[in-house]
């Protein structure tokens, strides 16, 4: 195990050069990873990221992982909110216009939902579309004879769930 010299004022802990010991974790990687620990002060947790970027700073790979991070989240809440379970297509093209797409149609379920204000959430609201989809009803139509079906309540007590 090499050690590389730090700047602790970076929030960088410790930057090392490691090998891998078990047999078959040699045998799966035999090659040498970066260990980078960095501290970080916005959650007050120590992180410990492994790469096998050695040309790159300590703090350079720190920063990779970060944005990392913030794409996981955008998968996370792009599952969660746009309902996207798995994508249709592997290339580029394909995820990027599924993307586009469920963020357009979300993006304007929000404003019919913002400009309707009939007091249920978005996801009810959403789930309402979904299920009335091919009804010939207007949104608002749609909206109020839920409530006055009282729907609503076995909805919210759904939504209660998650």
């Amino acid at each position: 195990m090499d050690c590389h010299p730090i700047d602790p004022s970076t929030g960088i802990r410790a930057d090392q050069t490691i090998q891998l010991l078990t047999h078959k974790s040699k045998k799966t990687y035999p090659a040498p990873l970066r260990r980078v620990e960095f501290f970080n002060e916005k959650t007050q947790l120590d992180q410990v990221f492994l790469s096998n970027r050695l040309d790159l700073s300590a703090l350079t790979i720190a920063a990779i992982y970060k944005q990392r991070w913030q794409i996981e989240l955008f998968f996370k809440w792009l599952k969660q909110n746009l309902m996207v379970k798995h994508f249709f297509g592997n290339s580029l093209n394909a995820v990027k216009s599924q993307i586009w797409i469920a963020v357009c149609v979300y993006l304007i379920a929000l404003i019919a939902h913002k400009e309707l204000g009939m007091g249920i959430s978005l996801r009810n609201f959403l789930h309402l579309v979904e299920v009335n989809l091919f009804e010939k009803i207007t949104l608002k139509q749609m909206v109020t004879n839920t409530i006055h079906n009282e729907d609503v309540e076995v909805l919210q007590l759904q939504d209660e769930l998650f």
